[in-house]
């Protein structure tokens, strides 16, 4: 933290201004690049908002994962760096993460299997997690899908829903489609 200490001076009004636009921005805009920022003098890690959600969530999903023996699925690193009381005249931020980088590919051309598929289903059942659009996991060499949007838990459902967009194989929409239903009925019995 010594070098986020040393750069705040350059690393604030970056925060600052992301957080702006993220405040009118449309975030289903593929063309929205987030709250996340990385920097030449802190390599391997990206600086983000949300700080405390954001650290907190990726605790909750560690859990389940090592709880259900998850092996697909990983969430980076992530620290909560509080911002010096002797800034805050400067700024509205008082917190950031600062999260290690997940190496990989993004994009909505990536597939994700039937195995992946029923690791994302488990977690997104037992934690609510929702946010899994393409630009939020990052395909891995090793066959691993990172989860790098870890603060967002507005339910199951919006999460199937989620995970439904980045799936391309029938089957495996079917698969997904058919927890969707199950959820559905479960929650809207008369």
């Amino acid at each position: 933290m010594k070098k986020v200490n040393s750069n705040l001076d350059a690393l604030i009004p970056i925060m600052e201004e992301k957080n702006k636009i993220r405040k009118t921005a449309d975030c289903r805009n593929p063309n929205y690049v987030g709250a996340a920022a990385e920097f030449n003098w802190l390599p391997g890690y990206i600086v983000k908002l949300d700080a405390e959600q954001r650290v907190k969530g990726g605790q909750y999903l560690k859990k389940c994962i090592t709880d259900n023996n998850l092996d697909l699925i990983i969430i980076p690193d992530q620290y909560l760096y509080i911002i010096p009381e002797s800034y805050h005249p400067y700024t509205e931020l008082r917190e950031l993460s600062i999260g290690k980088k997940i190496e990989g590919i993004q994009g909505k051309d990536q597939t994700i299997n039937v195995h992946q598929t029923k690791q994302f289903i488990k977690l997104i059942i037992e934690t609510g997690i929702a946010d899994l659009k393409w630009r939020n996991l990052v395909h891995c060499e090793d066959g691993k899908i990172a989860l790098i949007d870890t603060e967002s838990f507005w339910g199951s459902y919006y999460g199937l829903h989620s995970l439904l967009d980045n799936i391309r194989d029938k089957e495996i929409r079917f698969l997904v489609e058919n927890e969707i239903n199950q959820l559905w009925n479960k929650t809207n019995r008369p």
